[in-house]
């Protein structure tokens, strides 16, 4: 009897790990190029899919004027062409070379796309640029 009890563990047990074993949905993580031209305006990213509850990612690879930044939040959209809503969960203030993980409500908030804002921190023109995504790791 005992050779039929390992036999029915042993099926229970790979049972419990096939059946428990659940497909991690997938973030939007690729990165995307964001160019920043700023003259005394808000400017703002494209607008992606959001897929889930994660902090969006922005690194700032350039900035035209030695020392300049800019501050940035997210955005949230209910379509990826619609208006844009304040959804921060806190400000970023990137200069040439920083990254950071972004805090959000736009899925709380029940909006399907997201995206990042940057207002600049100074009055003459200058740009940013780098790569950026609505979801992290």
């Amino acid at each position: 009897m005992s050779k039929f009890f390992k036999k029915v563990a042993a099926i229970l047990m790979a049972a419990t790990i096939v059946t428990g074993t659940v497909p991690a949905m997938a973030g939007n993580v690729k990165d995307s190029s964001y160019e920043f031209v700023f003259r005394n305006a808000m400017n703002y990213t494209e607008l992606r899919s959001k897929k889930d509850y994660t902090s969006m990612y922005m690194s700032c690879q350039d900035i035209s004027s030695t020392g300049a930044s800019y501050t940035a939040h997210a955005v949230g959209s209910r379509t990826s062409n619609g208006p844009k809503v304040n959804c921060a969960a806190g400000t970023y203030t990137f200069y040439a070379g920083t990254t950071s993980y972004i805090a959000n409500y736009v899925k709380e908030r029940g909006y399907e796309y997201g995206g990042i804002a940057g207002a600049p921190n100074y009055s003459f023109t200058y740009t940013a640029k780098g790569v950026w995504s609505p979801d992290s790791v």
